[in-house]
């Protein structure tokens, strides 16, 4: 049960350092940039999350 907390915890620290990067790339650049920081901020929670899923 001990691991498990420490992943969940691991796996939450990293999501939020992805979201605020992913943030503070939309926020820093305007326009199409913008939108293309917001998505690869996307992407890369997405493939975070698969890997922690794994």
């Amino acid at each position: 049960m001990a691991a498990f907390l420490g992943q969940a915890l691991a796996f939450l620290a990293e999501l939020a350092a992805l979201a605020g990067a992913g943030l503070l790339a939309a926020q820093a650049a305007p326009g199409r940039w913008g939108i293309a920081a917001g998505l690869a901020g996307a992407g890369l929670l997405a493939l975070a999350w698969g890997r922690w899923a794994a």
